[in-house]
């Protein structure tokens, strides 16, 4: 595997269908119809909303009687809501079962994602995330063959979201220990170094003479001082 693991995320940074659509984020060959869709596709993010994008919870999978007072209602626990919305189907006008919240702020947000993990309204066991549509570098929503999640019944699973995070790949034996050793060789060399300084430090608080400082005697001058008390 030629990408290295050392900055690997389980979650995306930025929005590629290719990688989405595979479990560690590897293929190099779309696997499904709708990943080739998605990769062609032209996204364009909403414009003129008044919600600030770095501040808006994505909510899903609440029951088709949720109503906006009720996301206020649920989500103020955890903070102040600006603002909340259903998005309903333009012909029915039925909800599509998810919407957006409005926080006072980032922070607020944040705290909401953290806590809200699994958490139940109203009896429906509901997914927070952070908006994509207008944060996320190359976003493409699920009707183009995007998204993140799904179901396994429709063979369409998006992964690198908090829903289905990336699995680490996995790296064959001989490749990890390419990586390994450089790095591995690097830390025995600096301990090698440390433990010499650490020796001569410890040979000079003793009053030994460092090795490279040394005078060689002649074993009978050596002889004649020892006799002598020096």
């Amino acid at each position: 595997m030629e990408q290295s693991l050392q900055n690997w995320s389980p979650y995306a940074i930025e929005y590629d269908p290719l990688k989405a659509g595979s479990i560690d984020g590897t293929d190099t060959e779309p696997h499904d119809k709708a990943v080739s869709r998605a990769m062609q596709a032209h996204y364009e993010p909403p414009h003129g909303l008044k919600s600030k994008p770095e501040r808006t919870l994505y909510v899903a999978r609440f029951g088709p009687k949720i109503t906006k007072q009720d996301l206020k209602e649920f989500f103020s626990r955890y903070g102040e809501v600006l603002s909340a919305k259903v998005i309903v189907d333009i012909v029915t006008g039925l909800s599509q079962g998810y919407g957006f919240v409005e926080m006072r702020n980032v922070d607020e947000a944040k705290r909401v994602v953290r806590r809200c993990s699994d958490v139940t309204l109203k009896g429906y066991q509901i997914f927070v995330d952070f908006e994509c549509s207008r944060i996320m570098k190359g976003w493409k929503p699920r009707r183009l063959g995007g998204g993140f999640g799904g179901k396994k019944e429709s063979g369409q699973l998006r992964f690198g979201g908090r829903d289905r995070p990336f699995k680490k790949p996995i790296v064959p034996n001989d490749q990890r220990r390419e990586e390994e050793e450089p790095a591995a060789a690097a830390a025995t060399e600096e301990i090698v170094v440390e433990e010499e300084e650490e020796e001569e430090e410890e040979e000079e608080e003793e009053g030994v003479v460092p090795a490279n400082d040394r005078v060689l005697v002649p074993l009978k001058e050596r002889s004649q001082i020892e006799q002598s008390g020096v």
